[in-house]
């Protein structure tokens, strides 16, 4: 499943800080877990989380792009439930 959130919200200056987010993502211990601990619980639930930063070329200015930032979450059919 790909989850995809739009980014147009943030200035061109502020997207080196999404890439930062992109990084850290699932690399920082959480409220209930530490990092080893959630890095477990994802890979014995899912098949993975991965993260990443997108742009799009917009097609009323070729110049400008549009940016995503979207979540892709690996799982088998029994186990989607536990991927959202």
């Amino acid at each position: 499943m790909k989850f995809s959130f739009g980014a147009d919200f943030l200035s061109k200056a502020d997207l080196p800080y999404l890439a930062l987010l992109r990084e850290v993502l699932g690399y920082i211990d959480v409220e209930d877990y530490t990092y080893a601990k959630l890095n477990t619980m994802i890979n014995l639930h899912t098949g993975g989380l991965g993260f990443s930063l997108e742009s799009y070329p917009s097609l009323d200015n070729p110049k400008d792009a549009k940016f995503t930032f979207s979540l892709n979450v690996k799982a088998l059919r029994k186990r989607y439930r536990l991927g959202y």
